[in-house]
C-alpha cells in the first residue's frame, strides 16, 4: 500500500520562528529537530492523517555538499510548497519494481533526525533519480523504522500530537502542471496508483494535477487542502 506520508514547504525561517508563528495561528506545531547528514532542520504539524513539514538550511556548507533531491530543491526553490512524500509498506518490493523498468534510483537510504530532547527517529528512503528543476519533482519515498500505531502513540506522549491536531487532515493536494492528465498517468503508472482523469486517489489523500497559469512558473505542489477530519 502507497498513502500520504507528508507534505512538505520550503521555508528561511527557523524552526522556533514556525512554530511560534503557527501558535498565534492557533495551531499545534512543534520543533522537529535536526537532519545532520543534509544540513537542514524542520518543524512539524501532525494531522489525523499526515503532517506538514517546515524544513529550512541550518548548515549551508553541508546542505550544498549533499546530493539528496530534497535539500537541492529546498536550495532551488527557497520558499513555498515543496512535494509530497509517500509512505510505502514494502520499500524493497517498490524498489525491485521501478528498476526493473530501467529507472534509475539512489537505492535505498537510511535516514534520521535528531530531535531536540536527543531521540533519534529512522526511517528508510527511496530517491528516484532526477534532475531538479522547473519541472515537477517525483514524490520522495519512505518506510518507517515503526509502524502508524507505534509512531503515534509516541508522538501522542511527547507532546508533538494533541487532541486538536486530529480533527483535521489533508483532503487534497494540488500540483501545476503543464500536462495535468499525462502527469497524473506517469505517476498512476510508476507508482501503481489508481487514477481518475487528473487525479490519483490514496487511502488517505487525494492527488490533482491541473494546468499552470503562468508559462513562468515552475511545476509544482501550488495548494494544500485542510478540512475537519
Amino acid at each position: 500500500m502507497i498513502k500520504l506520508d507528508h507534505v512538505v514547504y520550503f521555508t528561511s525561517k527557523t524552526p522556533k520562528e514556525v512554530v511560534a508563528e503557527q501558535k498565534s495561528e492557533g495551531k499545534h506545531a512543534v520543533i522537529g529537530g535536526s537532519h545532520l547528514q543534509w544540513g537542514s532542520y524542520n518543524a512539524l504539524m501532525y494531522l489525523k492523517n499526515t503532517y506538514i513539514e517546515w524544513i529550512a538550511v541550518e548548515n549551508q556548507e553541508i546542505a550544498e555538499k549533499t546530493k539528496h533531491p530534497l535539500i537541492e530543491q529546498l536550495l532551488l526553490d527557497e520558499e513555498g510548497w515543496g512535494t509530497i512524500c509517500l509512505a510505502v509498506d514494502d520499500l524493497e518490493a517498490l524498489h525491485k519494481s521501478i528498476t526493473s523498468n530501467g529507472i534509475r534510483s539512489s537505492g535505498i537510504l537510511k535516514s534520521e533526525r535528531k530531535t531536540v530532547d536527543g531521540k533519534i527517529r529512522k526511517w528508510s528512503m527511496l530517491n528516484i533519480e532526477q534532475q531538479i528543476s522547473d519541472t515537477l519533482p517525483l514524490p520522495l519515498l519512505i518506510e518507517w523504522d515503526d509502524k502508524d500505531d507505534k509512531r503515534y502513540k509516541i508522538l501522542r506522549a511527547d507532546g508533538s500530537i494533541i487532541p486538536s491536531s486530529e480533527q483535521f487532515e489533508v483532503k487534497e493536494c494540488v500540483f501545476s502542471v503543464e500536462y495535468p492528465v499525462e502527469t497524473a498517468d506517469k505517476w498512476a503508472n510508476l507508482f501503481s496508483l489508481e487514477r481518475s482523469g487528473n487525479r490519483l486517489i490514496l487511502p488517505n489523500a487525494t492527488l490533482s494535477f491541473i494546468q499552470k497559469t503562468d508559462e513562468m512558473d515552475k511545476e509544482r505542489l501550488s495548494e494544500v487542502m485542510i478540512g475537519q477530519a
